[in-house]
């Protein structure tokens, strides 16, 4: 699989830089300071694609302290010699924002063909939580409430909610720890976890309605072929089916995704949880068998994300040759 970035390093017209170098929240002002003016150096001479394969959120939220583009590139800010790649389904700078799915990347390393078998299931949910966030809280707040962890492999590193899952259901290296940042097993399918739960409850790493951003989390239950219920921003759920994905409203609720607020969307949630908690089984993965393998399927082509990333570079570079 080739990368959007890869396809602009064979091409010496034009250079990338990572948009997380110029996040102050991330870096020191030194480090920062330093890589603003090299990309006012680099821009009076190349044409410059700012890229990242996080979040467009890392430009947006204050934690993340963005220099700004106007900032670093001064004379250069309202010129056609700069452009924009992150991953995601928004473009929030106009003309000169586009997309990519190099995010997969890390996924397509450790992950090949799967099987996994989903006729003898012994749990409900498969709910695995890396960093605590407010969000995320409010979700396990409520499946607990509702019983609806009493059967169910999960995980947090929370003072209100700490939970490790049982050794069988962790890779052998973090068995008995708690995995809160980003590793190579935290981007595999752990064949375990997903054959014997029913349905994947996923809390996406963000919850804003205007930016749709598919982790791991979701990658790896559309490769295992699993059910899922996200928690996410609204529109989430229309964003998978855009890129081909399709999901499971004839089977279950799904309008939590229409729903703008945080706390009735996550009722809603919680309602769909319980109604899939009340389902045979074996009934709804039969009937669901063809949405399942079509995304898992899909997931696991790595031809279509070259597809597209060749498509993006060829937008971008039609996007500096038009004056």
């Amino acid at each position: 699989m080739k990368l959007l970035s890869q396809y602009f390093s064979q091409n010496n017209n034009y250079k990338i830089l990572r948009l997380e170098n110029y996040l102050l929240g991330w870096h020191d002002k030194d480090s920062v300071d330093k890589h603003i003016s090299l990309a006012r150096e680099t821009v009076n001479k190349h044409n410059i694609i700012f890229y990242t394969s996080e979040h467009t959120g890392i430009l947006l939220y204050p934690e993340h302290q963005f220099a700004g583009f106007k900032n670093i590139l001064q004379e250069n800010y309202n010129t056609k010699k700069w452009a924009i790649s992150t991953p995601g389904a928004n473009n929030f700078f106009g003309d000169r924002h586009f997309l990519n799915q190099d995010n997969t990347a890390d996924f397509f390393k450790v992950n090949k063909e799967l099987y996994i078998n989903h006729n003898d299931k012994t749990k409900d949910f498969l709910f695995l939580n890396g960093k605590s966030t407010p969000t995320r809280v409010k979700l396990a707040r409520e499946m607990k409430y509702n019983r609806l962890l009493d059967n169910s492999v999960w995980s947090f590193n929370d003072a209100e909610f700490k939970n490790i899952i049982e050794n069988r259901y962790e890779w052998p290296q973090w068995q008995g720890k708690h995995i809160d940042f980003y590793c190579a097993e935290t981007r595999m399918v752990h064949v375990q976890q997903y054959s014997d739960t029913v349905c994947s409850v996923i809390a996406e790493t963000l919850d804003d309605n205007n930016i749709h951003y598919i982790s791991e989390k979701t990658f790896k239950s559309l490769a295992a072929g699993h059910l899922f219920v996200v928690l996410s921003g609204a529109g989430f759920l229309k964003n998978l089916q855009v890129r081909g994905f399709k999901t499971f409203s004839d089977f279950y609720d799904e309008s939590y995704d229409n729903e703008l607020n945080l706390e009735k969307r996550i009722a809603k949630i919680i309602s769909t949880l319980k109604y899939i908690k009340s389902c045979d089984y074996k009934k709804l993965y039969q009937e669901t068998e063809s949405i399942r393998k079509h995304n898992q399927q899909l997931m696991l082509d790595t031809a279509k994300i070259d597809s597209f990333n060749k498509q993006q570079y060829n937008k971008i570079t039609n996007y500096f040759l038009v004056p």
